[in-house]
């Protein structure tokens, strides 16, 4: 860690401690000193480090004044387990963030949710504080157990499986690095009762650390703020991939009375070495070479983006309803609501491409086709965006006769896009903004308490560059079933009709340039899931039919695919503990109707195998829980996108196979008090299968590290 990495981690903590103090002042009243918990005729007595994950009814005898649903003693990585089962709190705890306004009398001591963009609400959901997969640290491997990876942490990752695929943003030329940023829609907020710090640090070889600091607290009991920062940073085993990207949020919402707000701020800075890939495939295949002797296609390629994200949300509520619900607080039938959002990104992406020596082929290669000036690239490009929205909302607040709630609203949206390439030939220079208005409306019935959830979503565009687009969404979810056999079953629908994206009509750069005339994308979805939550159990099948799909052909340019194909994808989650050994088990199978244009592979498959056992002190009376165990990615061979560092893309090609090759690891995961350790060894079957083919490609020309350990922590603190 740099020096000053390290001034910046101290002063957080300084003003953390101070912050914390004002805080620990300000709401004394609602501190929890001491709680004891009847759990079947056995009391135990806790303080405010433990654990509570029992969802059967608690005894509590010493209670603040603030009614408690739920208390966590860690918090994990944002991406939760699917196993987790929210605990529902009493209907008014969730005021206003689905529609109805909040009562701050009831916030349980760490409450957390998410703005859902596709509908203007939020989503709560429940912290993972247990070790399950606590090891799997990298982002995008917490959101799909199959990826095209560059094999370095902060490269760019895809996700192979489809429905599965990253985080977008609106500028094309990020969204290969979406996992590791903040964005300001996807922002996480919190209410608290007491001041909340997390610091997690992993490191690994060749200088790879990630770190991750939340601090949320408190000011008065309506009005909390936060922030949140991480760092992947790493040297890389193979020559030209270091990396050195930061992203964080700085955000807060008050909620009282008929009004809730919610503001964040996200900031993200890609910095990363662009090898281009290995010289060529036979160095791993077919030598022994080390990685530090293996050749590169660039040696001076670089990718640097910089990305602003902005977000307010506020709503007012009118007409009060005079019908109270389960806890006396009532609510308001009515609200406005404007929510704005905005983003600054831009990018410059540099090279000397003046070519590499393959001795392979005994010939001077290049990774480009073309130069369109001389070797040296410096290309930037800019992409910023406002938009606006207001809506009317009818509240599904009691006293609502029609048991759902509903919205009608109007917005704008206005984009920039820029780009320009110093000292070529073409000297273009692109400055356009495009503007279109829309209109959306919308029901939904997300009350907590309710077994029966659905919305319906519209939106259509009335003028504008996205002129006609239209895109159509809804779910319904079914509760059913008590105790070990309840269950939930899910079907979400989507239909849309879209524009491409401006940067795909038309760009220049020292490599690439195009004007292209694409029709709108046409995308049709269907999912459906079925879950067993006591039995940790999930079965899932998910479809789509594209039309005229946009891709970026073996090129690397971007085409469309006029005529219609599907994909198919069925996959099953699941979790079995017996005596203390769990098998995990998530397993994917998808079909696509087009490999010429979307490849993937049939199936991906992660397994872990561990055994989990608390350890008592007998001196201390101290508690340890620790898992031992091993797992096992794998996935069929397929054709992998290739990866162009100019573009920062993934695209299609039809030489090197990638796949068809077991991933095992290792780890140990501990738990103390409110500490969380892991140690875990990556590759360990390469020693025994590094003669056999050795096919251990993430990416075409990419291969993974050999044999590598790693070791993390994650501490979290309430004062």
């Amino acid at each position: 860690m740099n020096q000053s990495k390290l001034y910046i981690i101290i002063l957080l903590f300084l003003l953390t401690g101070y912050f914390s103090t004002q805080a620990q002042e300000a709401i004394a009243d609602s501190t929890i000193v001491e709680i004891n918990i009847e759990i079947k005729d056995s009391t135990i007595s806790i303080d405010d480090s433990a654990l509570i994950t029992k969802k059967d009814t608690l005894q509590v005898d010493s209670i603040p004044k603030a009614a408690i649903s739920r208390i966590t003693d860690s918090i994990p990585s944002q991406n939760d387990s699917i196993f987790t089962d929210s605990i529902i709190p009493i209907d008014s705890v969730r005021f206003s963030l689905n529609g109805y306004l909040f009562n701050s009398t009831d916030t349980v001591l760490v409450e957390k949710w998410k703005y859902n963009t596709d509908i203007h609400n939020f989503d709560f959901f429940s912290y993972d504080s247990t070790l399950n997969e606590f090891h799997i640290t990298h982002p995008a491997y917490r959101n799909s157990i199959n990826n095209t990876y560059l094999a370095n942490s902060g490269l760019a990752v895809k996700s192979n499986i489809y429905f599965e695929s990253n985080p977008e943003t609106g500028y094309l030329f990020l969204n290969s690095f979406t996992p590791y940023m903040h964005q300001a829609n996807a922002t996480t907020y919190y209410n608290t009762q007491k001041p909340f710090t997390l610091f997690g640090y992993q490191t690994g070889p060749k200088e790879e650390q990630n770190i991750e600091l939340i601090h949320t607290q408190n000011v008065n009991p309506h009005l909390n703020g936060f922030f949140q920062f991480n760092n992947y940073s790493s040297k890389g085993h193979y020559e030209h991939q270091q990396t050195k990207n930061n992203s964080g949020t700085f955000g807060g919402a008050h909620i009282r009375g008929r009004f809730a707000t919610h503001v964040s701020f996200s900031f993200s800075r890609i910095n990363t070495e662009e090898n281009g890939g290995i010289v060529d495939p036979f160095y791993i295949q077919d030598t022994s070479l080390s990685p530090a002797e293996v050749s590169t296609k660039l040696s001076k390629g670089t990718n640097y983006i910089k990305d602003k994200q902005w977000f307010i949300d506020q709503k007012i509520g009118f007409v009060k309803s005079r019908k109270r619900d389960t806890n006396k607080t009532g609510g308001f039938l009515f609200s406005i609501q404007y929510n704005y959002q905005r983003q600054n990104s831009w990018r410059i992406y540099e090279d000397d491409s003046a070519g590499y020596y393959n001795p392979i082929t005994d010939k001077h290669e290049y990774l480009y086709q073309n130069n369109y000036s001389n070797s040296t690239s410096f290309d930037t490009s800019g992409y910023s965006h406002n938009r606006h929205l207001v809506r009317i909302n009818l509240e599904e607040a009691p006293g609502n006769s029609l048991g759902f709630g509903a919205y009608i609203g109007a917005g704008k949206h206005s984009a920039n896009y820029q780009y320009y390439n110093k000292d070529t030939v073409f000297t273009h220079l692109e400055n356009t903004t495009i503007h279109s208005t829309f209109l959306e409306g919308g029901i939904f019935r997300l009350r907590p308490s309710s077994s029966l959830h659905f919305y319906g979503h519209y939106q259509y565009f009335i003028k504008g560059y996205r002129k006609n687009d239209v895109s159509l969404s809804g779910m319904i979810s079914v509760k059913a079933g008590k105790g070990l056999f309840h269950s939930e079953v899910t079907v979400e629908g989507k239909t849309e009709s879209k524009t491409n994206d401006y940067f795909l009509t038309k760009y220049r750069s020292n490599h690439f340039k195009w004007d292209n005339n694409f029709d709108k994308e046409n995308v049709t979805e269907l999912k459906v899931k079925y879950k067993l939550p006591k039995l940790k159990t999930e079965i899932g099948a998910r479809y789509a039919l594209l039309t005229n799909y946009i891709y970026y052909d073996s090129l690397a340019l971007p085409s469309q695919f006029a005529n219609d194909f599907n994909v198919l994808d069925i996959y099953f989650d699941n979790a079995i503990t017996i005596r203390g050994f769990n098998l995990l088990n998530k397993v994917n199978y998808q079909q696509s109707g087009k490999q010429e244009v979307l490849p993937l592979p049939k199936l991906s498959t992660y397994n872990a195998l561990y055994y989990e056992h608390n350890i008592t002190f007998p001196t201390t009376q101290g508690k340890m829980q620790i898992q031992l165990g091993v797992d096992v990615n794998y996935w069929t061979a397929f054709y992998a996108p290739a990866y162009s560092p100019a573009t920062a893309q993934f695209h299609m090609q039809n030489k090197q196979l990638v796949g068809d090759y077991p991933f095992f690891g290792a780890f140990v995961n501990i738990e103390i008090k409110r500490m969380r350790i892991y140690i875990k060894g990556e590759h360990i079957n390469y020693s025994i299968m590094a003669n056999d083919n050795a096919n251990y490609f993430t990416a075409p020309n990419y291969p993974t590290p050999k044999m590598v350990f790693k070791y993390g922590l994650t501490w979290t603190f309430y004062d």
